[in-house]
């Protein structure tokens, strides 16, 4: 008992000197459902990559063989080998019956997509169309973002309130442009469901922002702009791959989640897979005709989402942070050859007949500090998944030693 309560402490102090030397802009509390497998996280990190390897805590035993609530395997990589991009990997096991023989056979179902910005633009409006229009306005610069030197800032796991065994994993990168704008992209994890919130994100009335375990939530920042022409504006060029076919999901199709007790009925709860008019939601069916042989099964979707809009502050007060108007341009597949940075996210998507797809997002405003927010996962039907595993009891002693230490580290 003795060496726990040590752990705890010793733990409770490298948290908050992790927690003195970076930054967590995000604010995370727990939120109680049992929509969502629990998930158990690992972090793999070298020079220029950071893996999360999560894994489900469901019970694999399922109402229907051929139904999956959720991927028992998923791979969420943060990588900076060329310009920031997030890719996704994920796994697991589907039995079918084959229709003639009717003989039962285990399939392995193998899903991925990726997602990046490869460039940011400096554009002149002079198409008479809102929004950069590749082709038809005037490019000022363009900043490639391979050509810059990034570094990782913050690797950081930090213990949810109120929870013995839930953290919530936190990324940052960052790169500085010279006469330009620092770029900074962040990425947030947990492994139990959380309900989110930051001091960079504009608030929305009646809005609670939920991450769940199978989805990763990206930021991606400009600050400190410094605009070469006195009426130019930016855009990002993002590009996305996947396997199979796109298509956008339509708000009909969200599984509604109700607010937690403490939180006012009238609010709405927004989940990264929901298609509002906040937010805009790719789905993607991984070829999955293909991987079953042309047999039917009840699978996750994976998807790509992002905020129809921005955050924007300005330096003098960053504190007061407001809401901007966005404009995106449709998806558009590459055919043909690829460039390299088309061909390098086509790459992490580890499918070598994945589709690039390449849109802009466009600021129509000036702006002083920006924030967009992507996330990306896979969506899960709490009808397929049974009760979670690995939360073991403890003895009343145990319990009484662990709050004791972590009232000891409030105090610290």
């Amino acid at each position: 008992m003795k060496l726990l309560f040590l752990i705890v402490i010793l733990s409770c102090l490298a948290t908050l000197l992790s927690a003195q030397s970076t930054s967590f802009d995000i604010t995370p509390k727990l939120f109680p459902t049992n929509k969502f497998c629990r998930r158990k996280i690992e972090v793999d990190r070298n020079e220029k990559t950071i893996k999360f390897t999560s894994k489900a805590l469901c019970t694999l035993d399922r109402l229907n063989a051929t139904a999956v609530g959720s991927f028992s395997e998923m791979e969420f990589l943060a990588s900076l080998e060329r310009f920031p991009l997030i890719a996704m990997k994920a796994k697991t096991a589907i039995k079918i019956v084959t229709p003639i023989t009717k003989i039962e056979r285990e399939l392995a179902i193998v899903v991925g997509s990726a997602f990046g910005v490869d460039r940011i633009i400096e554009y002149q409006e002079t198409s008479g169309v809102e929004g950069y229009q590749p082709g038809n306005d005037t490019v000022v610069k363009i900043y490639n973002l391979r050509e810059q030197t990034w570094k990782i800032v913050d690797l950081s796991k930090k213990l949810l309130n109120d929870s013995d065994n839930s953290y919530i994993y936190h990324a940052l990168v960052e790169t500085n442009i010279t006469n330009f704008c620092t770029v900074r992209m962040s990425a947030v994890i947990s492994t139990a469901t959380v309900q989110i919130d930051s001091s960079k994100f504009a608030s929305r009335a009646g809005v609670v922002q939920v991450l769940n375990p199978s989805s990763l939530k990206v930021s991606f920042e400009l600050a400190n702009i410094q605009y070469s022409q006195s009426n130019s504006l930016i855009a990002l060029g993002t590009i996305v791959a996947f396997r199979g076919s796109r298509r956008e999901k339509s708000s009909g199709e969200n599984e509604t989640l109700k607010p937690s007790s403490g939180t006012r009925e009238s609010s709405a709860v927004e989940k990264p897979d929901d298609a509002n008019d906040d937010q805009a939601v790719s789905q993607f069916d991984n070829d999955l005709n293909t991987q079953l042989d042309g047999n039917q099964a009840i699978l996750p979707k994976p998807f790509f989402s992002f905020q129809k809009f921005i955050s924007k502050y300005s330096s003098s007060s960053p504190t007061v942070v407001t809401r901007g108007k966005l404009i995106y341009t449709p998806f558009r597949n590459i055919e043909g050859s690829l460039n390299s940075d088309e061909q390098f996210i086509k790459d992490k998507s580890e499918a070598s007949n994945a589709v690039v797809a390449r849109f802009w997002v466009s600021l129509t405003e000036r702006v002083e500090n920006v924030i967009w927010d992507p996330s990306s996962g896979s969506s899960e039907n709490s009808n397929y998944l049974a009760a979670t595993s690995g939360a073991s009891s403890q003895s009343l002693i145990s319990f009484l030693l662990v709050l004791i230490s972590l009232i000891i580290c409030n105090l610290l």
